[in-house]
């Protein structure tokens, strides 16, 4: 048989396989669209049946299915997604690609949880804003323009909404199920297009990270659900401040509920329990040409760890203890009445060691209204004893270890000596501190507040010096 007759033959055979199940390429079977790596496929298949001499649909008596599973054995991850099962289904006895969650939800989602860890503790969702109903065949593919879909019949539920160049169609993308908990897009090239972790829900896993885009304007938020079995936005988001974002914050709606300090370089970080070596888990800020983030990390991989925001706008640390087969929480904020935002209002300072309410005001303050404060109502907050002359008889007391007020003004890099000088010189400068932020890569030490002194309280580890001007007459009786 010469070489044109062997050609004709091998291409008669490959025509007659993609019309036969288990040799079409997944797009030419799930949406009928012929690419020229489709024959690629089918003679893959034929492949493989020769060197491991199976047909490609058989059975026997550990193994069933076709034979692109057989071979391929995946590994077991640390993290599944493309199902969520609920009520009694389980892996085994449903191939539906999304589910409902456990609880009352009658809805179904896309998500990723953890494969090793009892239960279903979801970490990711694709679809919360837009739920497939209990009756729903919800179906997750590569679509033809490359991007990730989620589809209900012709229906396009969810989309990684990727815009490619020219505008043409990338058919030649792949996704994959990080062990790290990150779903990617990639095209043929290697290239990273989308990834989930960029599209966080409640859930910030090690490597993840959250900031604000200086390109784009865009804020990186951790969002609550609605109701433990409700994945849907809810109240609370937890964000760097886009004003100043060397701080982190919490919103209730549109109102702020709980700020960090000033981030001043340093790691917040917790020992976590039951770890062999006592393994650390941080939070770190860093800024770089892109944007201001903060990222989350465990000094070892194997310890699962994970911060969430739940549906109470508490922020947690949570660790796995396989001995007790539970979710430890290590850490949390707001986590006490102090750490909710403007608590005892304009220049009064917060202080959980306070008998009988956590209010009082700042040295050189008074109550606002003095009933209200015997009320233990400081909305009103309070007032100056004395007021500013704005004169050199002004002077500043320091306030030690101090969670630093909100609003606070970048004066620059200046010295110690250099920030009170130029804070002296103007009247309307309230305050200052001396931050050593450089270690994050902000290029100012010292801020000035030129307005009301808010959300303050007492922090007796990792405080930070408050200066405050007063009338220099009161400075001595102090």
């Amino acid at each position: 048989m010469d070489q044109k007759q062997e050609e004709k033959k091998v291409k008669m055979s490959l025509q007659l396989k993609l019309n036969e199940n288990g040799y079409m390429s997944p797009e030419y079977a799930v949406q009928g669209f012929f690419s020229v790596k489709s024959d690629v496929f089918s003679f893959g298949v034929l492949l493989l049946e020769i060197l491991s001499g199976n047909k490609n649909t058989f059975s026997d008596s550990s193994n069933s299915g076709n034979l692109l599973g057989y071979v391929s054995k995946p590994k077991i991850s640390d993290f599944g997604m493309a199902r969520i099962f609920g009520g009694n289904q389980t892996e085994a006895n449903t191939g539906r690609v999304v589910g409902t969650l456990p609880g009352n939800s009658t809805n179904q989602y896309l998500g990723i949880w953890y494969n090793k860890i009892p239960g279903q503790t979801v970490v990711w969702i694709a679809n919360r804003e837009s739920p497939l109903s209990r009756n729903s065949s919800g179906v997750f593919m590569l679509n033809r323009d490359g991007n990730l879909v989620l589809m209900d019949g012709t229906r396009y539920v969810w989309s990684s909404n990727i815009s490619f160049a020219n505008g043409t169609a990338n058919n030649s993308t792949v996704v994959i199920l990080q062990n790290s908990g990150n779903l990617i897009l990639r095209d043929g090239m290697g290239m990273v297009l989308w990834r989930s972790f960029d599209h966080p829900t409640d859930t910030l896993l090690p490597g993840m990270k959250i900031g604000l885009n200086k390109k784009t304007g865009q804020n990186g938020l951790l969002t609550s659900w609605k109701a433990e079995d409700d994945p849907r936005s809810g109240d609370f988001a937890i964000g760097v401040d886009p004003q100043r974002p060397i701080q982190l914050v919490i919103w209730n709606k549109s109102l702020l509920h709980w700020r960090s300090n000033v981030w001043d370089g340093s790691l917040f970080q917790t020992t976590i329990e039951g770890s062999p070596n006592n393994y650390l888990s941080y939070i770190a800020y860093a800024e770089n040409n892109d944007g201001f983030y903060l990222t989350f990390g465990v000094s070892d991989n194997s310890i699962v760890s994970r911060w969430v925001l739940n549906t109470t706008g508490v922020v947690e640390l949570l660790s796995w203890q396989e001995n007790s087969k539970k979710w430890a929480v290590l850490w949390g904020f707001p986590r006490d009445d102090c750490d909710i935002y403007g608590r005892c209002g304009p220049f009064g300072s917060c202080d959980t060691n306070n008998k009988p309410g956590v209010c009082n005001c700042l040295t050189g303050f008074k109550p606002t209204i003095q009933k209200d404060s015997e009320n233990r109502n400081w909305s009103g907050g309070c007032v100056r004893q004395t007021e500013l002359k704005c004169d050199k008889g002004d002077k500043f007391i320091r306030l030690a270890g101090m969670k630093l007020p909100d609003h606070f003004i970048a004066a620059g890099n200046l010295t110690a000596d250099q920030c009170e000088m130029q804070c002296q010189k103007n009247c309307s400068c309230m305050s200052y501190a001396y931050v050593n932020t450089s270690t994050v890569g902000v290029k100012w030490r010292c801020i000035h507040w030129g307005e009301n002194l808010t959300d303050l309280r007492r922090i007796y580890v990792g405080g930070h010096n408050l200066y405050v001007r007063l009338d220099g007459s009161e400075v001595g009786q102090f």
